[in-house]
């Protein structure tokens, strides 16, 4: 199968968009940031149709053509949210520094036809660091995904003739 590039003859996003950044001490600072969209495909005519075929039908996905006039635009959410703690303190060794974020977002579709979901998920990190050296040395650790939830990092669809493949950790 050949790639092959469509565009959409309309599309529109309206939202709002928020985001707070507040120096809490000389030491601290906090940030929340917020996104609500109203987002669609308001004309799109002959668009790309994408349906899983289940593995015990043959497997794949069936493409096919349709209107697909005020379906969801792709990878794009309807709410997001995220936040994050930051922390440094000079000591007598070296600087340290501390993070701990959090995002939500309530999930998206993979392709202009909505068929194929990532659902809602949300994901908290965070990073511990030491500089030495006046600068020069940093080292560090860090953790992401520490819920430990399953969050949808990849979709493939094109050119796949086993199916499509959601990838998780």
């Amino acid at each position: 199968p050949a790639a092959i590039t469509v565009n959409a003859a309309n599309a529109r996003i309206k939202g709002v968009d928020v985001g707070l950044n507040v120096k809490l001490s000389d030491h601290f600072r906090f940030e929340l940031n917020g996104e609500l969209l109203d987002h669609k495909f308001v004309t799109y005519r002959d668009g790309p149709i994408v349906t899983p075929v289940p593995f015990g039908q043959g497997g794949g996905v069936a493409r096919t053509v349709g209107d697909l006039s005020g379906r969801p635009l792709p990878y794009t959410a309807d709410a997001s949210v995220s936040s994050a703690l930051y922390c440094d303190a000079p000591t007598a060794f070296g600087d340290i520094d501390a993070n701990v974020n959090f995002s939500y977002n309530d999930g998206y579709t993979y392709e202009p036809s909505a068929t194929i979901p990532a659902k809602s998920f949300i994901d908290l990190g965070g990073t511990i660091g030491l500089t030495l050296n006046h600068g020069t040395t940093r080292i560090a650790a860090f953790g992401k995904n520490l819920t430990n939830e399953h969050a949808p990092k990849v979709v493939a669809t094109g050119g796949n003739p086993g199916g499509y493949i959601e990838i998780q950790y």
